[in-house]
């Protein structure tokens, strides 16, 4: 990356926050991150569907935009988006739809012969998709007579976000984003259009791919530079370019730490070569990275939301005995989870924590085993949740050794708010994956991520 008294602004649309990042490529550092709140996810009809408000969520981003961008020069602005989820457009960029997010479940719906649209979509292509993905939901949407009138292409709301920045009509989706929609061939760089056609779907409706990992869509008018505006890429991808940049002086020449993140959800990822075997069973994902490199990323469902299910267990419950529900039960929970690690196995209840159901496992969902009298206690049941977490990580660890090999890494960078905040929680992944664990120096990984990417940083 090269160093200039310039500004890059990266910004992150996630499920829950609109967040952007400053970062001065002269200082080689962030400094400015604001962070605003959307909780505006809403169902509609069947409630398995899962929408967002995209117009609201673009009139966010250029207010964070605007925020950054004060009394500076702004040299470029990138892009880190929840992945997955499809907006409809038509042929002047316009939303026709809402946001249809990640989380949305109209792709396990039953379909025919027993399968789901997911399932349905998985045996056809040969490629494992999931519910939430885009190609999974046009798939639905297609059978069921659901894609509004007048729908040119559908996009991904950082695609969006980049389009309405930029003035264009078209969007163009980066090779990890386009993945994350499916039905996308990694070698060739382009969706599968006879396979597309074969299922009915429209390939036209499919976004343009970029030429590479950092294209720029146009130029931003809103900025008196007018600087460029880089293609999307996944949040992902994003937040292992942030990391990997956070903690860039500990990483000698070669070496590949892998990152670990345990927020809201949970992932593994390795940066690696492209492997032979793009497509592998289990539950993980080859996903496009940056030139000629790829993550192989592990997600279990559910993750750090399984620990915050619990502590909202707890709040709850403390609410239904008391005057009022107590405003934060984390620090107590770690504390018993620190009084617990005294325990042996068998003195805590064992723990799957699919509360979200599994990726790799049609009908199966979460579950407390061996509960007994006497370890069923507050710490039991945090000792258990927590395990339970890092071992689906373990899992995703174990399976990506077994089926690409990659070097071992020298150890593990730790993202996301469930390991930065609890000390023994961290401990707890340190010691399970036998790896020193170092923390990413800056809290917003993706936005970071971002922000360098449309600097020029590689790793």
């Amino acid at each position: 990356m090269e160093t200039r008294n310039e500004h890059f602004i990266g910004l992150d649309v996630g499920t829950s926050t609109v967040c952007g990042c400053l970062f001065d490529a002269s200082a080689e550092e962030p400094v400015k991150t604001v962070v605003q709140s959307k909780d505006d996810t809403f169902t509609s009809g069947n409630p398995c569907f899962r929408f967002q408000d995209p117009d609201n969520i673009v009139a966010q981003a250029i207010g964070v935009i605007r925020e950054l961008a004060s009394g500076c020069r702004v040299a470029g602005i990138g892009i880190s988006c929840q992945m997955h989820g499809i907006v409809y457009i038509d042929g002047h960029g316009n939303a026709l739809s809402p946001l249809i997010t990640w989380q949305d479940g109209r792709g396990d719906l039953s379909y025919r012969d027993g399968l789901t649209y997911a399932e349905h979509l998985s045996k056809a292509s040969g490629e494992h998709v999931y519910t939430g993905e885009g190609a999974v939901t046009l798939f639905h949407d297609t059978v069921n007579g659901l894609i509004p009138q007048g729908t040119a292409r559908i996009a991904t709301i950082g695609d969006l976000l980049a389009m309405r920045l930029c003035g264009t009509d078209k969007p163009a989706t980066s090779p990890g984003i386009a993945r994350s929609i499916g039905l996308f061939d990694i070698r060739s760089g382009s969706f599968k259009t006879a396979l597309i056609e074969s299922l009915g779907m429209d390939p036209g409706l499919f976004p343009d791919i970029s030429r590479g990992a950092r294209s720029a869509v146009g130029q931003c008018g809103l900025l008196p530079d007018s600087p460029p505006v880089f293609c999307a890429i996944g949040d992902n991808q994003a937040s292992v370019l942030g990391a990997y940049f956070s903690c860039r002086k500990s990483i000698s020449r070669g070496a590949r730490p892998v990152v670990l993140n345990v927020g809201t959800g949970s992932q593994i990822s390795f940066v690696s070569a492209l492997p032979d075997n793009i497509d592998p069973s289990g539950s993980v994902e080859v996903r496009p990275f940056a030139d000629d490199t790829c993550l192989l990323v592990g997600a279990p469902a559910c993750g750090g939301s399984a620990y915050a299910a619990l502590a909202d267990f707890f709040s709850r419950t403390a609410g239904y005995f008391s005057a009022s529900r107590p405003e934060d039960v984390y620090p107590a929970m770690e504390k018993l989870l620190g009084e617990s690690l005294s325990l042996e196995p068998g003195e805590y209840p064992s723990v799957r924590t699919w509360f979200s159901g599994s990726r790799s496992r049609k009908g199966v969902y979460g579950s407390f085993t061996d509960v007994t009298l006497a370890n069923f206690t507050p710490s039991g049941l945090i000792r258990g949740v927590a395990e339970g977490i890092i071992a689906d990580l373990l899992d995703c660890f174990h399976e990506i050794n077994s089926a690409f090999r990659p070097a071992k890494p020298p150890f593990i960078i730790a993202t996301g708010g469930a390991l930065r905040r609890n000390e023994t929680f961290s401990g707890m992944v340190s010691e399970r994956f036998g790896l020193p664990v170092q923390f990413s120096a800056y809290k917003e990984e993706a936005a970071l991520g971002a922000a360098v990417h449309s600097a020029g940083y590689r790793v």
